[in-house]
C-alpha cells in the first residue's frame, strides 16, 4: 500500500492495525492535509450486504461533527476492497497513557468529561459505539480527546446483531494472531454484549465505566488469560474496588459502580449524566476534603463550574489551601473551567462584573449561528439568556453593575437584568469594543477607520474623542478600558504600516481632560487593567503582565506569562476579563473554528467538498459560467487575507492577492476574465482588479478617503456597484462612475444599507437594509424607475440572483436559504420567500458573501463553519503569584 494512491490521497506510511482492518497516513494531494486511511478487512469485501449496509452506516456516522469525535471524510475503493478516509488525529491513544500507570484523578475527570460528551452526542443521533475502549481514543498534547471508530462495530458486523456467537464485535472474530486485540475488547463489552445479546446505548456507559475505572487505577477492571477467562469476569467478577487511589471522590466512585452494574436496568441510563457529574466540583472533591472553597473565593462558590474542572492543585497534596478559615489569605494559584451553554459556543466578548460575582458573555447557537448575550451568577449552576440580545457581542458592564451595554445590528445598546427590552444608544456598526465610566458616559469603538468616540450612556450622538495619527499609519482606536478614578482610558492604536513586524500596534493612555496621550508598550493586544497594579497583554500565544502604576500612567519590573493558550483574533482582541478582586476569566483555545467549502443541492444534501478545511474571512463569488471560485482566505501562519481561486473542475486551487493588507469581498467581471476586490490597508477599503489567471499587476480601481466596498460590476465595465460609509455611522449603496471618478447614490436611508447586488439585466438592486430596526431585503429599481419591494418578512441577509434574474435567494437569521420566483421583464414580480435548506453559514462578517448559486440555481457552494474549539472559559485566581507580589 505504501506509496500507492487512493483517490486523492498518497500513502505515506501503516500507522498499525486491528480487527477492522489496516491503519495507514496518507496525504490528500487536493487539500494538502495528513488523514487516516483504514484499509477494511478483505473478507468485508466479498459481502455484498456488509457492504451496502457499511455504506449506510458510514452517511450516518459522517454527521458527527463533535469536537470530540474523529471526523469521517469519505469513502475510496482500492485494489483490496473499501477504504474509509478519517481526520488524522495526532498524538498517543489512551493505552499507551495508562501503560504508564494511574492517571491523576484532575487529569482522569477532564478526559473521561470529554469521552462522555463524544458518547452523548452520538447517542442523541442513534449511533452507540460497541467497541469503546482506550486504543480507540486519542489525547492530543493539549489535551483534546478525539474518540475514533465510532459505530464501526455494527457497521462491520456480518450479521448487525443477529448472530450470538459473533457477540456483536467484529474483533471478537479476529484471527488468534491478533490475541492482544480479542482480549482488549472483550475486556470492555458489557454482560449482555458477552452473551451475543442486542445491546443499545447502556453497553457504551459499561466501556466508559471501564475506561474510567483504568484511567484511575492504571489496570483493567476484567483480565483473563484468554478470551474465555476475560469474558468470565466480565460476566461473574466484581472489579477490584480497593485499587482505586485513596482520595478518589466519592461522586466520582459512585459513578464508576453506576456505570460498571452488570443488570442493564439498574445501570446508568443515560451517559448524560456521567457528563454532568463529571464537570461538577464533587468530581474532583476528594474524600474528607473540606466543602467550603478557597479564600480567594470569598462570596463564590465552586458550583459556577459546570464544566470539566482541572485545579492545578494536586489532589494528592491534600488541597492545603482549603484548610484555613474563609477569608484567610490564599496564595495559591487556583484554576477552573466553565463550558458554553448547552448547544452554544462562546462568541465575541466577555466581561465579569465589577464585583466579580457575575459573568456576561456572547454565546452563539450552533444550530442557527445566532449569537446572544447570556447571565452567569457565580454561585449559580445554570446560565440565563438575556432577553432580545439576539446578534449581540462584546459585552461591558456600567460601573454599579446594574445594567449591561453591548453592540448588536450597528447600534450600542444597553440592558438591565430584569429583562427589560434594550435601548439604543447610538450608531456603531463597526464596533470594536466599549467601556462604561463612573461618570455616565461611555467610550467606545464604533466605526472602522476612526478614533475613539464618547456618548452619555442615556443616548445622544457620539462626540470624537481621539483622532489618528496618519504619520503613524494609524488604522483605527479601539478596546478601550477605564483605570481606576475614571479619568484615564486605556486603548489600543492599532497600525496599518506597511510591513508593520508584530506589536507594531501600542497599548495608549488617554487623559479625558486634555486628550493627551501617553504611550505604555508595543503590542498588538487589547489591554486590561488590574488591581492592585498590571497591564495585561496578549503576546504570542499568551497572556502577559507587567507591573503598572495607574496614577502616573508607568510601567516598571519585567513582563511575566499570565496564562497560556489565551484565544486571540485579527482584531487584535485578547479573550480575556478581570474582576475588581482580580479573577481572571479568559477563553482558552481558537475563537474561531475552520470551516468547509463545498456544494450542496437545492435540499442542502452535500454533492462534493471543495475545501476542508479552510479559513474563510471576507466572503466568495462563483465565476458567470460557475466554473472557477473566488474566496478571501487567510492561509495558514498568514496575518492577511488574500484572494484565492479555485478550479472546481480541475480541483486545483492557488492564491491571486499577496499585497499589504486584507483582501476580501471578491467579485468577477461579467466574462469572467478579472476579479475585483476590496483591500483595508490604506483606509476602509480600496477596490481593485487582477486579471483571473493571476497574469500582471493589480490596477486600482476605485477609492475615496473614507473608503468603498464592491458589491458589482456593470456588464461594460464602466462602473461599480459599492458600499461607502455616510458620515461614519452608516453604509450606503453608491454607483461609482471610473471614467469621471463620481459617486452616485442609489440606496440612502438612515440606517445601514449594504451587501448589495445587481440583477443580471441591470434594472434592479437586491440589498439588505436595517430601516426597520432589523435586517431585512429590498429589491430597489435602477435608474430613473420608481419603486421599493421589502422581500423578507421575518430578516434577511446575503441576498444574490441567480443568472438569468429568475430566482432571489437570502439567509435568515436563523440560517435558513430561502428563495423568490422573480419576473423582472417589466414590472417587479415576486413570490412568497420559500426555504431550500439550512446550514451553519460562516456569516460572521456582516457584508461577507458566504454562499453562491450555481448558474442554473440546482446546486450552491456554500461556506460552513465546523464546530468552534474555544468550549471553555479559564477562572484563575491568585496569578500574581508569578509577578512576585
Amino acid at each position: 500500500m505504501i506509496g500507492t494512491t487512493v483517490g486523492p490521497y498518497r500513502v505515506l506510511e501503516k500507522l498499525g492495525e486491528g480487527g477492522m482492518g489496516e491503519v495507514y497516513r496518507a496525504r490528500d494531494t487536493r487539500l494538502d492535509r495528513d488523514v487516516a486511511i483504514k484499509i477494511l478487512p478483505p473478507a468485508f469485501a466479498a459481502d455484498a450486504e456488509r457492504l451496502a449496509r457499511f455504506e449506510r452506516e458510514a452517511k450516518t456516522l459522517a454527521s458527527l461533527n463533535h469536537t470530540h469525535i474523529a471526523h469521517i471524510h469519505g469513502i475510496e475503493d482500492t485494489p483490496t476492497g473499501r477504504a474509509l478516509v478519517m481526520e488524522l488525529v495526532e498524538g498517543e491513544d489512551l493505552s499507551v497513557r495508562i501503560s504508564r500507570g494511574a492517571l491523576p484523578i484532575a487529569e482522569t475527570v477532564a478526559i473521561a468529561r470529554q469521552i462522555a460528551d463524544a458518547l452523548e452526542a452520538a447517542h442523541e443521533r442513534g449511533i452507540i459505539h460497541r467497541d469503546l475502549k482506550p486504543a480507540n481514543i486519542k489525547v492530543r498534547d493539549d489535551g483534546t480527546v478525539k474518540v475514533l471508530d465510532f459505530g464501526l462495530a455494527k457497521a462491520l458486523d456480518p450479521s448487525a446483531g443477529s448472530n450470538p456467537d459473533l457477540m456483536n464485535s467484529p474483533t471478537i472474530t479476529s484471527p488468534a494472531t491478533q490475541l492482544g486485540t480479542i482480549l482488549g475488547t472483550a475486556a470492555y463489552m458489557a454482560p449482555e454484549q458477552a452473551k451475543g445479546r442486542a445491546v443499545d446505548k447502556r453497553a457504551d456507559v459499561w466501556a466508559f465505566g471501564v475506561v474510567l475505572y483504568e484511567m484511575l487505577t492504571g489496570q483493567r477492571a476484567f483480565e483473563g488469560e484468554d478470551i474465555s477467562t476475560t469474558l468470565a469476569a466480565v460476566l461473574m467478577r466484581d472489579p477490584d474496588w480497593t485499587a482505586l487511589p485513596a482520595g478518589t471522590p466519592p461522586a466520582l466512585a459512585q459513578l464508576l459502580r453506576r456505570c460498571l452494574e452488570r443488570d442493564p436496568k439498574l445501570r446508568l441510563r443515560d451517559i448524560g449524566e456521567a457528563r454532568v457529574l463529571l464537570s461538577s466540583p464533587e468530581a474532583l472533591r476528594a474524600s474528607g476534603a473540606p466543602a467550603a472553597p478557597p479564600a480567594a473565593w470569598a462570596g463564590v462558590r465552586i458550583a459556577w463550574l459546570v464544566a470539566a474542572v482541572a485545579l492545578v492543585i494536586a489532589v494528592a497534596a491534600g488541597w492545603p489551601v482549603l484548610t484555613g478559615a474563609r477569608g484567610a489569605a490564599s496564595t495559591a494559584r487556583i484554576e477552573a473551567s466553565l463550558a458554553a451553554p448547552p448547544g452554544f459556543v462562546f462568541g465575541e466578548g466577555l466581561a465579569l462584573s465589577p464585583d466579580g460575582r457575575r459573568i456576561v458573555l456572547s454565546a452563539v447557537d450552533q444550530e442557527t449561528s445566532v449569537a446572544s448575550l447570556w447571565l452567569r451568577e457565580l454561585d449559580s449552576v445554570a446560565p440565563v439568556k438575556l432577553a432580545q440580545t439576539d446578534g449581540g457581542f462584546m459585552p461591558f458592564w456600567s460601573p454599579d453593575g446594574a445594567h449591561i451595554a453591548f453592540f448588536a445590528d450597528g447600534k450600542l445598546k444597553k440592558t438591565d437584568l430584569q429583562g427589560s427590552p434594550p435601548q439604543v444608544i447610538c450608531d456603531a456598526p463597526s464596533a470594536r469594543g466599549g467601556a462604561w465610566g463612573p461618570d455616565g458616559r461611555i467610550v467606545f469603538a464604533g466605526t472602522f477607520r476612526t478614533g475613539l468616540e464618547m456618548v452619555d450612556a442615556a443616548g445622544g450622538k457620539p462626540e470624537p474623542l481621539t483622532t489618528l495619527d496618519e504619520g503613524r499609519h494609524e488604522k483605527s482606536h479601539r478596546w478601550p478600558q477605564f483605570l481606576p478614578g475614571g479619568e484615564h482610558v486605556l486603548f489600543v492604536a492599532q497600525t496599518g504600516e506597511a510591513g508593520a513586524k508584530d506589536d507594531a500596534s501600542t497599548i495608549e493612555a488617554l487623559s479625558l481632560k486634555d486628550r493627551r496621550r501617553t504611550r505604555l508598550l508595543a503590542a498588538n493586544s487589547s489591554p486590561l487593567y488590574a488591581a492592585p497594579g498590571f497591564l495585561l497583554f496578549w503576546r504570542d500565544g499568551a497572556l502577559r503582565g507587567q507591573a503598572f502604576d495607574a496614577g502616573r500612567l508607568a510601567l516598571s519590573g519585567a513582563v511575566f506569562p499570565v496564562a497560556t493558550g489565551v484565544a486571540y483574533d485579527g482584531n487584535e482582541f485578547a479573550y480575556a476579563t478581570v474582576a475588581a478582586d482580580g479573577t481572571l476569566v479568559y477563553l482558552a483555545g481558537a475563537v474561531r473554528g475552520e470551516s468547509s467549502l463545498s456544494v450542496v443541492d437545492r435540499a442542502g444534501r452535500s454533492l462534493r467538498t471543495i475545501a476542508d478545511p479552510v479559513f474563510i474571512e471576507g466572503g466568495l463569488a462563483l465565476s458567470p459560467d460557475g466554473s472557477r471560485l473566488a474566496v478571501a482566505v487567510t492561509a495558514p501562519g498568514a496575518r492577511d487575507t488574500d484572494i484565492w481561486t479555485y478550479d472546481l473542475a480541475r480541483g486545483t486551487s492557488g492564491p491571486l492577492t499577496f499585497g499589504e493588507g486584507g483582501d476580501r469581498n471578491p467579485v468577477w467581471s461579467h466574462d469572467g476574465a478579472h476579479i475585483l476586490y476590496t483591500n483595508d490597508s490604506q483606509n476602509d477599503g480600496t477596490i481593485y482588479r487582477r486579471a483571473a489567471d493571476g497574469r500582471g499587476q493589480a490596477e486600482l480601481m476605485a477609492t475615496t478617503p473614507a473608503g468603498l466596498l464592491a458589491y458589482g460590476w456593470s456588464r461594460d465595465g464602466r462602473w461599480l456597484l459599492a458600499g461607502a460609509s455616510a458620515d461614519q455611522t452608516s453604509r450606503d449603496v453608491v454607483r461609482y462612475d471610473r471614467d469621471a471618478r463620481k459617486i452616485t447614490p442609489l440606496v440612502e436611508t438612515r440606517a445601514n444599507d449594504y451587501s448589495a447586488v445587481l440583477s443580471p439585466d441591470e434594472r434592479w438592486i437586491a440589498y439588505a437594509s436595517e430601516q426597520t430596526g432589523r435586517t431585512e431585503i429590498y429589491v430597489r429599481a435602477m435608474g430613473d424607475e420608481d419603486g421599493v419591494w421589502q422581500i423578507s418578512t421575518q430578516g434577511g441577509r446575503t441576498p444574490l440572483w441567480r443568472r438569468d434574474g429568475r430566482e432571489l435567494y437570502f439567509v435568515t437569521p436563523q440560517n435558513r436559504l430561502m428563495v423568490v420566483n422573480v419576473d423582472g421583464r417589466r414590472a417587479f414580480v415576486y413570490s412568497t420567500p420559500r426555504e431550500l435548506f439550512g446550514a451553519l453559514f460562516n456569516s460572521s462578517g456582516y457584508e461577507d458573501r458566504f454562499y453562491a448559486p450555481m448558474p442554473d440555481g440546482q446546486s450552491f457552494v456554500i461556506d460552513v463553519l465546523k464546530e468552534r474549539t474555544a468550549s471553555l472559559l479559564t477562572l484563575v485566581t491568585n496569578w500574581t503569584a508569578k509577578a512576585g507580589r
